[in-house]
């Protein structure tokens, strides 16, 4: 049996509340200016190298995400070569319409399982 397995990254989440601001969402400008990093890329991927750890390998796993760092870029780096692509941000700088956007595609695809 194949699973199905949603995977998005809001790669802007959590720079906001490391330099004092409440969230990101419309003011990444100012995030970016008092120095804020992303990190959520870098714990997205410390997720998928957990949960591959924990898995039985005789399962089979199609993932789906969302191009660039919204997941795409993640599930590469862990080595996971078998991924669709079903949302595409027009924007480098991701928004939460984007999130939202994504999880509509990922509900399209019956996709019922998720980490």
């Amino acid at each position: 049996m194949v699973s199905k397995i949603g995977f998005v990254v809001n790669p802007i989440a959590g720079m906001g509340g490391r330099v004092g601001l409440k969230g990101t969402d419309d003011v990444l400008k100012e995030a970016l200016g008092l120095g804020a990093k992303p990190v959520a890329p870098k714990k997205a991927i410390e997720t998928l190298r957990e949960y591959l750890s924990q898995y039985s390998k005789k399962d089979e796993i199609q993932w789906y995400s969302c191009s660039g760092d919204m997941g795409c870029n993640e599930l590469k780096k862990v080595g996971i070569k078998k991924i669709e692509v079903v949302y595409i941000s027009s924007d480098k700088e991701t928004t939460s319409g984007d999130t939202k956007e994504a999880c509509k595609k990922f509900l399209e695809k019956s996709i019922s399982k998720r980490i």
